[in-house]
């Protein structure tokens, strides 16, 4: 683990990748490279910035994080939360749902044309993506 500089994908940064621990740590995967290139894919398809919350974590990182489990996906680098857009909270209900389930559509699919399982969960303020090994439905959750 080292603290990191640059780009990893054309609109991933290895900072936004890194823990927000105090040494800003981040262990460069095979499996983080691969959510990586899924997220940018995600990216290119939704065609505007996406502000990065919270990527890698350390597990004693983790640990402190409310809501978080001991097996979360974080620490593995294959899940990465998503601030909602500021146009998300100006929507009447009906296109927030409309929204949300278009991303859900869209990260299902990436996910599945690349065998993973994937997941994603729903939040107030944030959209959490991973890229879960495994086969069958993607795990979804509505924290909502």
């Amino acid at each position: 683990m080292m603290n990191v500089t640059g780009n990893l994908t054309k609109n991933f940064g290895l900072r936004e990748m890194a823990c927000n621990d105090p040494g800003n740590t981040l262990a460069i995967t095979p499996a983080l490279v691969d959510h990586a290139q899924r997220l940018q894919r995600f990216r290119d398809w939704y065609g505007k910035p996406m502000q990065v919350n919270s990527w890698y974590r350390t597990p004693e990182w983790n640990a402190k994080q409310a809501g978080s489990t001991k097996d979360s996906q974080h620490i593995l680098g294959v899940a990465t939360d998503v601030a909602l857009p500021d146009e998300f909270f100006k929507m009447d209900p009906k296109r927030k749902e409309e929204f949300l389930q278009n991303i859900k559509a869209k990260w299902q699919l990436l996910c599945q044309t690349d065998g993973k399982r994937g997941g994603m969960g729903w939040y107030n303020s944030f959209i959490h993506f991973d890229s879960r090994e495994g086969t069958g439905m993607m795990a979804f959750w509505d924290e909502r």
